[in-house]
């Protein structure tokens, strides 16, 4: 296990959330991050900043303004502690890239972990806009992830049917929880069909199988001229060597 990795005094966190915001938008893909997670990132360290800042005035300091700076805070903390299992468990990265994004480095080699063995099921929540939110969850069970699974990948594709190629879903990011939110750009026509599929990945960010693909169709009406999700850097549904 690490150690809390996160400084508890608000100036020592902000510093370090500094450090950690402009790291990764620079370089997402290098961490195994994407643009989205860290734009989503960004803005909540930016908001927690900025609440800071109003709680700390000796004009603007009250019950109220502390309160708001607490609960930016809280989001910020928990957005710090999902990517950095991320950027841990990613396999290109390095002990000196975890130390200058302010991360713990593991004294001891962690124990290899099988690759899950089985697909996850997707439950499609709801779309609202542009994102769809879905819920993975492994064979036989209602919630949760499959043995030795570290987390998921999620890919999208937009169309009438589903892809026929691996090649041709797109990437929309790494994640640690079962509960996820997908965005698709503002290019995608409403009223066309999405899909989605994703594979388990575990601590060496190795894949199990992709799971049955599902569909929904985006609210409104119109056709697929320009739909594309919104994608990280990569090139379709390649398992990890």
């Amino acid at each position: 296990m690490y150690k809390n990795f996160l400084p508890t005094s608000d100036a020592g966190l902000a510093a370090w959330a500094l450090n950690f915001d402009v790291k990764i938008t620079a370089a997402p893909i290098t961490y195994g991050l994407t643009a989205l997670q860290a734009g989503v990132y960004h803005a909540l360290r930016l908001a927690y900043v900025a609440a800071l800042d109003v709680a700390l005035a000796p004009t603007t300091r009250s019950t109220s303004t502390i309160f708001a700076k607490n609960t930016a805070k809280k989001s910020m903390v928990s957005a710090s502690r999902e990517l950095s299992r991320i950027v841990q468990a990613f396999p290109d990265t390095t002990d000196q890239m975890r130390i200058d994004l302010g991360l713990n480095v593991r004294k001891v080699p962690p124990q290899p972990s099988p690759t899950p063995d089985q697909s996850p099921l997707i439950d499609l929540l709801g779309v609202s806009g542009y994102t769809a939110e879905v819920r993975l969850h492994a064979d036989g069970e209602a919630i949760g992830r499959a043995p030795n699974a570290a987390g998921a990948t999620i890919w999208g594709y937009v169309g009438p049917n589903a892809p026929t190629q691996d090649s041709q879903w797109v990437p929309m990011g790494n994640h640690p929880r079962t509960k996820i939110q997908v965005t698709f750009t503002e290019s995608t026509v409403p009223g066309m069909t999405i899909w989605l599929t994703a594979r388990w990945y575990n601590s060496r960010m190795e894949y199990g199988p992709p799971a049955a693909p599902v569909s929904a169709n985006l609210p409104g009406f119109g056709s697929a001229a320009s739909a594309e999700p919104v994608a990280a850097e990569g090139d379709g549904m390649k398992v990890a060597a």
